[in-house]
């Protein structure tokens, strides 16, 4: 399961503490690097459970592919309902971390949600 949600590829979500390299007042303020840290982190967990839900959804073409069905495939691993559950697990984790941080990020969050969701369906 830790395959499937890829924390590898937690590393570009440090993005988010560029902001408090820059030389603003609010930079060294410790409620900000706080909020940097709840961001992270759910950024994180939405980004791991939108690529479970993209591996179930691509899971029977890419066991039909010539080369992707060679490759190790986390959601094989587990069930499918398994896979759903972890991603709604990540998703709440997530939208809950956003409670302890302004509303702007759970709307920009929500936004993310919705465009790689439509670009996992579509």
């Amino acid at each position: 399961m830790l395959k499937a949600v890829r924390p590898h590829q937690w590393v570009k979500n440090l993005l988010l503490f560029i902001p408090l390299l820059l030389p603003a007042e609010h930079a060294k303020n410790w409620r900000m690097f706080s909020y940097a840290i709840y961001a992270f982190w759910s950024f994180s967990a939405c980004a791991s459970a939108i690529y479970i839900i993209n591996d179930l959804l691509d899971l029977e073409s890419d066991r039909r592919h010539a080369t992707k069905r060679r490759r190790p495939s986390p959601p094989v691993k587990f069930s499918v309902p398994a896979g759903l559950a972890l991603s709604a697990g990540l998703l709440i984790f997530a939208f809950a971390l956003t409670l302890a941080i302004p509303w702007r990020f759970s709307a920009w969050l929500f936004v993310y949600l919705s465009l790689t969701t439509a670009y996992s369906s579509g």
